[in-house]
């Protein structure tokens, strides 16, 4: 089986192995909607379900990428080429993962293609043309329609 095979499954078990407790935790950090938003619509149970598992798998990312650079100074010489190895994969397994998560966002909002999409509590999809740099819940769409 592909690596990427492995790891779509593995985010799919994920998905279904998400809690209604960790719907609710997560949602509980979604900002309110505020006078700048503009309601695309809700969420479905599954891409409720992604983005709980997109958040978690973010969190552990970069947690992996801290423990990489601070065993960068006890770090030898010669496994340097490793480690930045792992930092890079990592990276591009955090980008692809979000990047796939916008992409479905996209898919059943269309209208987010255009706009900075961004979620809410209660898992309310809306678009806002905010600067979102501050705002983790947010695809940036300058760009490119998946720069975050």
């Amino acid at each position: 089986m592909l690596w990427l095979e492995e790891w779509l499954k593995s985010v799919k078990e994920e998905m279904a192995a998400v809690t209604a407790e960790e719907i609710s935790a997560r949602d509980s950090e979604r900002e309110e909607l505020s006078e700048s938003d503009h309601i695309v619509g809700q969420m479905n149970d599954e891409l409720v379900r992604f983005a709980v598992v997109r958040s978690r798998r973010l969190r552990q990312y970069e947690a992996k990428l801290e423990e990489l650079m601070s065993s960068l100074p006890n770090t030898a010489l010669r496994d340097l080429e490793k480690l930045k190895s792992d930092a890079l994969s990592l990276h591009e397994e955090r980008k692809t993962l979000s990047r796939l998560f916008w992409l479905e966002v996209e898919k059943q909002f269309p209208v987010t293609r255009e706009h900075n999409a961004c979620l809410r509590r209660g898992g309310t999809v809306v678009w806002n043309d905010d600067d979102p740099s501050q705002i983790e819940s947010c695809c940036v769409i300058i760009g490119g329609p998946f720069s975050s």
